[in-house]
């Protein structure tokens, strides 16, 4: 499942939680140690001086954090920064699962952060191939200014994003 940052400035460090439903995981092995290690990666055109750490935790919230020692910004404006490899479990049934990702922090080389809305995917699972596809709703973000007109870019000021105010600075 690729994770793409469609951004507008300059962000060094991105952090997000992804909501697993029944029957979906994060494809994983075990090292020698009994260390469970998920399967996730960088994509190096856009992190070109970046590490990436992720982990289960509560179950079902799946944790990514890609940073940079050196305040290094990702590349470019658009495209995916992350692959997670998901795995629909034997039981799974087959059909339409919407993944959330939720808690989406950006941070700046200047340590700024921004908080975008969370957002929805949606996966497809087959019998015969497991996760068939992967499909952002780009619908389930909705931004109003503070007079109620729809905000297709914000920039500076206070908006309100998935009816919670966002103050972006």
């Amino acid at each position: 499942m690729p994770i793409s940052l469609e951004n507008s400035g300059k962000y060094c460090s991105p952090l997000f939680d992804t909501l697993l439903l029944m029957g979906i995981t994060v494809d994983s092995t075990v090292n020698q140690s009994g260390k469970v290690r998920y399967s996730a990666s960088l994509v190096t055109s856009r992190c070109v001086d970046h590490s990436l750490t992720s982990n289960l935790i509560r179950g079902n919230r799946y944790r990514v954090i890609v940073f940079s020692l050196s305040n290094t910004d990702i590349e470019g404006m658009s495209g995916p920064v992350v692959n997670i490899k998901l795995k629909a479990e034997k039981d799974a049934t087959e059909g339409d699962y919407t993944l959330k990702m939720e808690r989406v922090v950006l941070a700046t080389a200047d340590e700024k952060e921004y908080y975008p809305a969370d957002s929805e995917s949606t996966v497809t699972v087959s019998t015969d191939t497991g996760i068939n596809g992967i499909t952002v709703d780009p619908s389930s973000v909705k931004v109003y200014d503070l007079q109620g007109r729809k905000v297709n870019k914000p920039a500076q000021g206070v908006y309100i994003v998935n009816g919670k105010k966002v103050v972006i600075k």
